[in-house]
């Protein structure tokens, strides 16, 4: 009995070992499967970290790209702001300067009126002058011809005067 006690206490030590060496064998397998997939694991997510940096790192640029859109839409909407000011401020002269442009064109067409009118009565006192010249020379000429006849006359008498104080 004690023979077979040891026996069986060898067997159960002998199993013992056996069941200790399967399960040391499973677990190494086990561990070994753990780490492959703990590995690969590992790698998706060293892979999935760097595809996050590289999708921030563009979505920081998008931002910057975002924010630097905002400013500038901003300053263009205070350019637009001052540009309409300034469009307004331009029509407003427009308008002033077509006002004053049509009043400027009408004050010209009435001075080109008036202008044609002073040439109509420059010549007609041009004509006017040369008539009267023309008149003055002959009234010259005639009385040129007057005081020629006249000291004739004047001669003739004073003829007649001595030949008449001769006579008497």
């Amino acid at each position: 009995m004690i023979r077979d006690v040891n026996f069986t206490f060898l067997w159960l030590i002998l199993l013992l070992l056996a069941s200790l060496a399967g399960t040391s064998l499973y677990y190494q397998d086990t561990y070994g499967d753990v780490r492959g997939k703990y590995t690969d694991a590992k790698s998706e997510l060293n892979k999935t970290a760097s595809e996050v940096k590289v999708k921030e790192g563009a979505l920081s640029e998008a931002l910057l790209e975002l924010n630097i859109a905002k400013e500038r839409e901003a300053v263009l909407g205070e350019k637009y702001g001052v540009l309409r000011g300034e469009k307004e401020i331009l029509e407003k002269e427009k308008k002033n300067l077509q006002t004053q442009l049509k009043d400027t064109e009408s004050e010209l067409a009435s001075l080109k009126l008036e202008h044609s009118r002073l040439r109509e009565d420059l010549a007609a006192l041009q004509r006017a002058l040369a008539s009267a010249q023309n008149r003055i020379s002959y009234l010259e000429s005639l009385a040129s011809a007057l005081i020629s006849q006249n000291i004739e006359l004047q001669a003739q008498l004073s003829a007649c005067k001595a030949a008449s104080n001769q006579t008497q």
